[in-house]
């Protein structure tokens, strides 16, 4: 869509745009040659990268786990309906299955390896240490 620069700035507007357009170009080539000429500035780039990064992580970490505790919930609330307590192993593969397709695979597998990590992890007897 053509945008048409109204009076009263409409003709000095499309005057400079020639000039603007030169002077990001030029500014963006000055910047690549800077950045290729200081590691300095290379290492502060990386590390700058690296931290937001890391934000992100946390951030995706953090939806994941609002992710898994709506769909525990959801899982939670199908089984409390059920007449009894106990769950079946044909009752438990379909919350596992109804998990699945509700979200990621990786994100499954992830989860799966931690609490089986977890699971593992602690004693089996109480006279363990």
């Amino acid at each position: 869509m053509l945008q048409y620069p109204y009076p009263p700035f409409g003709l000095p507007t499309i005057c400079y745009v020639g000039l603007a357009s030169y002077l990001v170009l030029v500014g963006v080539y000055s910047a690549a040659l800077s950045v290729a000429r200081d590691s300095e500035l290379r290492k502060e780039f990386y590390n700058t990268a690296r931290s937001q990064l890391d934000l992100l992580k946390t951030i995706g970490v953090t939806e994941m786990e609002k992710q898994l505790m709506k769909t525990y919930k959801s899982v939670d609330k199908r089984t409390r309906s059920l007449d009894d307590n106990r769950f079946e192993k044909d009752d438990m593969r379909d919350a596992l299955h109804g998990l699945v397709d509700e979200m990621d695979k990786e994100q499954v597998t992830e989860i799966l390896h931690d609490v089986l990590t977890e699971l593992y992890a602690k004693p089996r007897f109480k006279g363990q240490l």
